[in-house]
């Protein structure tokens, strides 16, 4: 089975001086094929895009902000980025729609109970962007701010936006195989909750191999966040006929895949 390896993160505040060269380590042992962070900033990214190019992940794309101390997300990929939706102001620095290897990929940072307003703006304008790629082979993810009352924590001001997102028939890749378990990614001040995930789109599910937490860098007091890890079944066959609702994926012949 060819898979492609993908890693998600809210690397809190941009890393920091001390906090950065431990997180690009940690990304780099994971071996990831493309990477989404959350509350990256350009005045302390420059480690961390030298550590992916180091990686082979060559290709980068960073949401628009209108100064460098603004947290934002961004994309590094083994594959080239082509930029898809653009995402008028406010949330131009918390989502990013890009297409590589035959996937839209959306990053995602939805604002936190603090602001409503920017919250429910931010969550309207994702689910635009989910409405257009439903029928694509897509997934959305990052960190969400969000998630279901009792099951993944306390009360959320997101939670029936959220629940627009699963009707739409995107699925919680990690909730996808533990229905009725609990697992925190963030733990701070108000308590504890699961706030980071990704969401796959129809054509897409049952291209999932697994999806699971890396917490051992929330632990060491890397971020507040722990990290997702998501694995797609990348086999492809050049010779099968597409069929509506299935995606076969681009064949990624070995110069394409990371040497181990």
């Amino acid at each position: 089975m060819t898979r492609v390896q993908i890693l998600a993160w809210n690397i809190q505040h941009g890393g920091g001086p001390d906090r950065t060269p431990e997180i690009a380590l940690t990304i780099r042992a994971g071996m990831p094929d493309l990477v989404v962070l959350c509350e990256f900033r350009p005045t302390r990214g420059s480690m961390l895009r030298a550590a992916f190019a180091d990686m082979g992940l060559d290709h980068h794309a960073v949401g628009a902000a209108n100064h460098d101390l603004a947290n934002r997300v961004f994309i590094a990929s083994r594959w080239p980025l082509e930029r898809c939706s653009y995402v008028p102001d406010p949330a131009t620095a918390r989502l990013l729609h890009v297409r590589t290897v035959g996937i839209d990929v959306i990053a995602a940072h939805i604002p936190d109970d603090s602001d409503l307003g920017a919250r429910n703006d931010c969550w309207h304008r994702l689910l635009t962007l989910a409405r257009s790629c439903l029928d694509r082979p897509a997934i959305i993810l990052g960190d969400f701010n969000a998630g279901r009352r009792g099951q993944d924590g306390r009360a959320f001001h997101g939670e029936a936006l959220l629940g627009t997102l699963t009707t739409l028939g995107f699925a919680d890749a990690w909730r996808h195989s533990r229905p009725n378990q609990r697992e925190d990614t963030w733990v701070g001040s108000w308590g504890a909750a699961r706030l980071d995930t990704a969401f796959l789109a129809p054509p897409l599910i049952p291209r999932l191999v697994r999806c699971d937490y890396d917490h051992a860098p929330r632990l060491a007091g890397l971020s507040d966040h722990s990290a997702v890890m998501l694995d797609l079944d990348w086999s492809c066959d050049p010779h099968a006929r597409n069929h509506p609702g299935l995606f076969n994926p681009p064949c990624l012949n070995d110069a394409e895949r990371p040497s181990s």
